[in-house]
């Protein structure tokens, strides 16, 4: 039973070990790519935010938050406020 139990144990780790270093190795390569763009990326967040503080400012969201509404489906705004 022992034997059997540890023959299991070494089956299902192999693979799962193998998958991990093949991971592993396609996460630094998408690092290093996305690092590249990191810069432009907080640009851009950066940007969004100050957008929308704008518009929270001015109650312009309260507006758009209106108009979406009265153009949306009825089932979703039923879904939406339902939950």
């Amino acid at each position: 039973m022992a034997a059997t139990t540890f023959v299991f144990a070494i089956g299902a780790s192999i693979p799962l070990l193998l998958l991990a270093m093949v991971s592993q190795t396609a996460l630094r390569g998408w690092a290093r790519r996305l690092s590249g763009s990191a810069g432009w990326g907080k640009l851009a967040l950066g940007a969004i935010l100050v957008v929308i503080g704008l518009l929270i400012l001015t109650g312009l969201d309260k507006q758009i938050e209106a108009y979406l509404v009265a153009v949306s489906p009825a089932w979703l705004t039923a879904l939406t406020t339902s939950i």
